[in-house]
C-alpha cells in the first residue's frame, strides 16, 4: 500500500510526464500555424487552417461528450472502461456527421476539403482520449506523455514534409492524419492493453449507452457552448474582415495559447484527487485545493503576461516576420482572454466532480448567450481585438456564475 509520501510522488510525476508530453504536442500544432505562414504566400492559407480548427472546436465537444472528466472521477465504476469506449466509438460517429452539414451550411465552398479534412484529423486524439482516461486512472501518465509526444513530433515532420514538398495545405493534413491514425493504433493500443491488462473490446450496451448519453448530455452541451465562445467569433472575424485578417488574428494569439495550456496541464492530473476528497467529505482539503489550483493558475498567467508585454512583438517578428509588426497590440488582450478561458475550464470541470452537471451546462450558456450577443458590435467596435474582448466578457459571466454555485455546493456538504 502507498504511503502519502509515495502517492504524492506518483501525483507529481504524473504531472510532469502529462505536462511535457502536452507542451511537445502544442509545440508542435502551434508550429504548424507558424510555418503555415512561412511556407506559404500570404495570410490566406493561415486564415484557411484558423477556420479548420475553429469549426472543428465546435465539433470536437460532440466526440469528446465530456467523457473524460466524468470516467476519472468514476471511483466507484458506474461504467466499465469498455462501455466507455464503445460510448466514444458511437460519439465520434456522431460528430463526423453533424460536422460535415455544419460546414456545408456555414463555410464557404473554398474552405470545405480543408475544413473536413482538419476535421478527421482532430477526431483522432478524440478517440485515444478515452484510451488515455483509464490508463490516468490506473496512475500512467507516463503512457499518455509519449503518446502525445509522438504524435506531435509526427504531426509536424507530416506537415512540414506535406506543405514544403507539394505547396499544399490539404496534402499536409492528409499526411498529418495518417501519421497521428498510425500511432494511436501502433503504439497507443500495444501500451493501452500492457499498463490497464484490459482488452479494447468495446461494448455497445443500449442501456450504457443511454444512461452515458443522458448523464453526460448536459455536459456535452456546456461543451459545445464552451468551445463556441471563442471559436464563433473568429468566424465572424473572417466574415467582418476576411481570411487574411483571421490569420494575422491566429497567428499572434498561436504563440499565447500556451498560457491556456500550461494551466490546464496544472489541474487535469488533480481531477481524480478532487473526486477523492469529496468522497471523503472533506470539504476543507477539497478547496483547498480549488485556491491552490486558483493561485497557481494565475501566477502562471502573470508571468506569461509580462513576458510577453516585454518581448512578444519582437518574438513575433522573429517567428512571422516584418508584416506582423503592426498587430503586436493584440497580444496582451490574448493574453487575459486565454487565462479567462483557461480558469473557466477548471472551474467547469470542478463542477462536473461535485456532479453539478446541471450549474455547468448553465454556466456556459450563459457565456454561449454573450458571446452571440457581443461579437458582431465587439468586432466593428475594436476590429481584430474585438473577438478578445467578446470572449473575455462572456467567460467572465461564466467564471462568476460558476464561483457562486461551487461555494454553494460546498456549504451545503459542510452541514
Amino acid at each position: 500500500m502507498n504511503t502519502g509520501t509515495d502517492k504524492a510522488l506518483s501525483i507529481r510525476a504524473n504531472m510532469i510526464w502529462n505536462a511535457t508530453g502536452s507542451l511537445v504536442y502544442m509545440a508542435a500544432q502551434w508550429l504548424i500555424t507558424v510555418l503555415v505562414v512561412r511556407l506559404s504566400t500570404g495570410y490566406d492559407a493561415a486564415g484557411l487552417l484558423a477556420l479548420g480548427m475553429a469549426v472543428s472546436n465546435i465539433f470536437s465537444p460532440i466526440g469528446y461528450y465530456k467523457i473524460r472528466t466524468y470516467q476519472v472521477s468514476d471511483l466507484d465504476e458506474e461504467f466499465s472502461f469498455a462501455q466507455y469506449l464503445g460510448f466514444r466509438i458511437v460519439t465520434v460517429a456522431l460528430a463526423i456527421g453533424v460536422m460535415f452539414v455544419y460546414c456545408f451550411l456555414t463555410c464557404p465552398t473554398s474552405a470545405w476539403l480543408t475544413v473536413i479534412l482538419y476535421g478527421f484529423f482532430s477526431l483522432g486524439p478524440v478517440f485515444v482520449d478515452v484510451l488515455h482516461g483509464e490508463e490516468q486512472r490506473e496512475s500512467r501518465m507516463d503512457v499518455i506523455g509519449i503518446s502525445f509526444i509522438l504524435r506531435g513530433v509526427l504531426l509536424l515532420v507530416s506537415f512540414v514534409a506535406g506543405m514544403a514538398l507539394f505547396n499544399s495545405l490539404d496534402i499536409a493534413l492528409i499526411l498529418m492524419t495518417v501519421s497521428t491514425y498510425l500511432v494511436i493504433a501502433i503504439f497507443d493500443g500495444t501500451a493501452f492493453m500492457r499498463v490497464t491488462r484490459k482488452p479494447l473490446k468495446p461494448q455497445f450496451d443500449a442501456v450504457a449507452i443511454r444512461s452515458l448519453f443522458v448523464k453526460c448530455l448536459p455536459l456535452v452541451v456546456a461543451s459545445f457552448f464552451c468551445w463556441a465562445v471563442p471559436a464563433i467569433p473568429r468566424q465572424a472575424l473572417n466574415d467582418v474582415m476576411g481570411e487574411w485578417f483571421l490569420g494575422i488574428y491566429s497567428s499572434v494569439a498561436a504563440p499565447v495559447l500556451i498560457v491556456q495550456m500550461c494551466a490546464q496541464y496544472i489541474y487535469a492530473p488533480l481531477l481524480t484527487r478532487f473526486a477523492e476528497y469529496l468522497k471523503a467529505g472533506d470539504m476543507r482539503g477539497f478547496l483547498g485545493l480549488v485556491l491552490k489550483v486558483s493561485i497557481a493558475i494565475f501566477a502562471l498567467a502573470l508571468v506569461f503576461g509580462l513576458l510577453f508585454a516585454l518581448v512578444g512583438e519582437p518574438v513575433l517578428v522573429l517567428i512571422f516576420g516584418s508584416s506582423i509588426a503592426p498587430y503586436a497590440y493584440l497580444i496582451v488582450p490574448l493574453v487575459l482572454c486565454t487565462v479567462m478561458t483557461a480558469y473557466v475550464w477548471f472551474l467547469g470541470d470542478v463542477l462536473i466532480t461535485m456532479r453539478r452537471n446541471r450549474e455547468n451546462l448553465v454556466g456556459y450558456a450563459i457565456s454561449f448567450a454573450v458571446i452571440l450577443v457581443g461579437m458582431y458590435p465587439m468586432i466593428h467596435a475594436f476590429e481584430m481585438n474585438g473577438v478578445s474582448f467578446a470572449i473575455m466578457l462572456a467567460y467572465g459571466a461564466s467564471i462568476a456564475f460558476f464561483l457562486v454555485c461551487m461555494i454553494r455546493d460546498a456549504k451545503k456538504r459542510t452541514i
